[in-house]
């Protein structure tokens, strides 16, 4: 993720920078914006994948669980399911906070 990152981040920049060399400065803006966009897009979708993995495997082992232990320790099956929803919503949010 870091090293494709990198890739996008340096190809944007130079792609900006030569058309800031043949036209005006704020020609280059866009590409710039849309380049750092599309990293911290990648960012998120990798959290946002891991998150939802992660809740298809708590949830697949709650539902075993519940149809092997006659319906104990439902709340702790929800609980677990909701740390991992909260990693998923922080790496999105903290993201967020990143856009320029």
């Amino acid at each position: 993720m870091g090293l494709s990152s990198y890739y996008i981040a340096s190809s944007f920049n130079e792609i900006a920078v030569k058309l800031a060399d043949a036209a005006t400065w704020y020609t280059a803006v866009p590409i710039l914006i849309f380049g750092h966009g599309l990293n911290i897009g990648l960012a998120g979708g990798v959290a946002e994948f891991f998150s939802a993995w992660m809740q298809g495997l708590v949830g697949a082992g709650a539902c075993r669980a519940l149809s092997e232990g006659e319906g104990k320790g439902l709340v702790f099956m929800i609980i677990a399911m909701g740390i991992v929803e909260t990693v998923g919503l922080f790496g999105f949010v903290f993201l967020l906070l990143v856009l320029p």
